[in-house]
């Protein structure tokens, strides 16, 4: 694996496992953001955001999330990446599936590990989720009795326990770029020799009933994840296979060396090439969620004009796409941004509303507004209103623009 620099010769990918609660998103964040601003063409992912199909196919969606995975890899692949983050828990038994996702590109597994005393108190003061606890235990003990049986899983191995994210980081950086580019992975990707991610991101469209697509949008602190979300709980109760994509989580992408504007508001990727990214991805997603089964999608993300609602209905084409744009007044706005700067629940990348300055908010909730104006005079979506409403009402109005109602 190449260290920094534009990243010559073959891509790489570099895995982060581990249980819950060792840190493997915060570290791949960080990573992602220090090379992306140092010129490196990196993208992220964790890869549970590639799985959001139910009910299940398998216990884990591991098939489903290899096959997303190779069809994002190719498509980060695509608009010049060089080097992939992954984040995200991984069965020992699964990790040559997810290999064969990305084959082609050097591989390095990091494995994060911490004390049972460090997992618990990350779980419980920073994320708020004691019940995960006995199942990061079980997972590590897993990982463990696969590592004293002799069968090793990781290239790399790095202990978070008392340690901050930059040391971990610096840890982790210093190990895979000190590491020779030609040292093969431990892990082997299955299947034979010929096949690669191509075979994986095969699966097409099936016959019969199309793929519906509704799509949830609006202005910053809306409320979009929470509403695409209960829209896609609800189709789950009527009884349809569903499948949901957080379009930024999917189009975590830099290219390019970042302006020092940029790169001093924490902006490290290209605006236009993060939007064709998701949009691709999109599309090619939604292809391996109908392969598995799913007839509804839910989609949560800025859609900032008619050009991009363009692309997207011709990404998932033949989906029938529907857009939602919500709407919201001032104060509804103001009330949700200081929820969620002080929000302790799981952080999803990206997310840069946590802990802001009361200034910080402001101009937050000014730039939500400026956005709000600029979607209506582009006509975008169908306006659903969200002030003083139950997100459960919220979503019933959604789900009638879908059906014509």
């Amino acid at each position: 694996m190449t260290g920094r620099g534009s990243g010559e010769g073959s891509p790489s990918v570099l895995w982060l496992f581990g249980p819950p609660g060792v840190g493997k998103t915060t570290v791949g964040w960080s990573l992602y953001r220090a090379w992306s601003a140092e010129g490196t063409p990196t993208a992220y992912v964790d890869i549970d955001q590639l799985g959001m199909l139910y009910p299940t196919p398998d216990p884990r969606n591991h098939r489903v999330k290899a096959q997303n995975l190779a069809v994002v890899f190719r498509s980060f692949l695509a608009a010049g990446m060089r080097r992939l983050i992954v984040s995200g828990v991984v069965d020992p038994d699964e990790m040559a599936d997810f290999a064969r996702a990305g084959a082609g590109a050097g591989w390095v597994w990091c494995r994060l590990t911490a004390s049972t005393d460090d997992v618990r108190d990350r779980l419980v003061r920073h994320r708020d989720q004691p019940d995960m606890i006995d199942d990061a235990v079980a997972h590590a003990r897993l990982l463990e009795d696969h590592e004293v049986a002799g069968h090793a899983l990781a290239d790399i191995s790095v202990d978070t326990t008392g340690r901050s994210v930059d040391e971990v980081v610096a840890s982790v950086r210093a190990a895979v770029e000190s590491r020779p580019p030609d040292l093969p992975s431990r892990i082997i990707p299955a299947g034979r020799s010929d096949e690669n991610a191509a075979d994986l991101a095969g699966a097409a469209m099936p016959g019969g009933r199309p793929l519906t697509a509704i799509a949830v949008t609006g202005p910053r602190a809306v409320g979009k994840s929470t509403v695409a979300w209960e829209v896609f709980q609800r189709v789950q109760r009527e009884g349809h296979v569903s499948a949901f994509v957080d379009l930024e989580q999917v189009g975590f992408l830099s290219v390019g060396v970042p302006s020092a504007r940029a790169r001093a508001v924490g902006d490290v990727g290209d605006a236009r090439d993060a939007r064709e990214v998701r949009a691709a991805n999109a599309g090619a997603m939604a292809r391996v969620f109908a392969g598995s089964g799913a007839t509804v999608l839910v989609l949560s993300g800025a859609i900032v004009g008619p050009e991009e609602q363009a692309a997207y209905s011709a990404a998932l084409a033949p989906a029938e796409l529907t857009v939602a744009r919500l709407e919201a007044g001032e104060a509804s706005v103001r009330e949700r941004v200081a929820h969620r700067a002080v929000q302790r629940t799981l952080h999803l990348p990206g997310d840069d509303l946590r802990g802001l300055s009361a200034e910080a908010k402001h101009e937050v909730v000014e730039r939500s507004m400026r956005e709000a104006a600029d979607l209506v005079a582009a006509g975008v979506g169908h306006p659903v209103g969200t002030d003083g409403r139950f997100v459960e009402r919220i979503a019933e109005d959604v789900l009638a623009l879908r059906r014509g109602a």
